[in-house]
């Protein structure tokens, strides 16, 4: 197996649910890293941002020189990780990457366009049908995503892995049942 390169520039965004699907996939890696041995993993972000360092003992963290957002994508991380594998868990990742796995979660911006900001519509309506079809692999969260998705990006439904959200994350934090009263 070559190197496998994870796109981190999540790590640089205020924390959401694709953030958070990102960090717990991740942290499920790490830990399964741990038990399989020695692999090569690493995870860039562009330099320059601010990052919360996710406690990860088997996936090396590295800043990246090249610009930030989807320039950095597009071309700083692009160049260092086209001999390997690539990980692009948030909806993004650079275009030109032909052996990556690419996170799809939803359709909302075809069908909610009015929920996000003309740039963000015009970049994600233009990257994602790309991503889709250029991609090793996709992942989406749900068959219904998959379906979505397959409708707006022009690619199967088959093509889809689902990788499911959860809430497992909740199970880290003590209740605080005070808090009904």
């Amino acid at each position: 197996m070559g190197q496998i390169f994870v796109n981190a520039r999540f790590l640089t965004q205020p924390m959401s649910g694709v953030q958070r699907y990102a960090y717990e996939i991740l942290a499920a890696v790490d830990r399964l890293l741990g038990a399989c041995g020695d692999a090569a993993v690493v995870a860039y972000y562009p330099a320059g941002c601010e990052v919360e360092r996710p406690d990860w003992k088997h996936i090396e963290l590295q800043a990246l020189r090249g610009g930030t957002g989807h320039f950095w994508e597009q071309v700083a991380l692009w160049r260092a990780s086209r001999n390997g594998s690539l990980i692009s868990l948030c909806n993004s990742g650079p275009v030109l990457h032909k052996n990556q796995i690419v996170a799809l979660h939803d359709a909302n911006i075809y069908a909610i366009p009015q929920a996000f900001t003309w740039k963000y519509r015009v970049l994600h309506k233009c990257l994602r049908p790309v991503l889709a079809r250029r991609a090793y692999q996709l992942v989406t969260v749900s068959a219904f995503s998959a379906r979505e998705l397959s409708r707006y990006c022009r690619v199967s439904p088959s093509s889809f892995r689902i990788l499911p959200n959860s809430a497992d994350h909740i199970l880290r934090h003590a209740p605080e049942t005070d808090i009904l009263a």
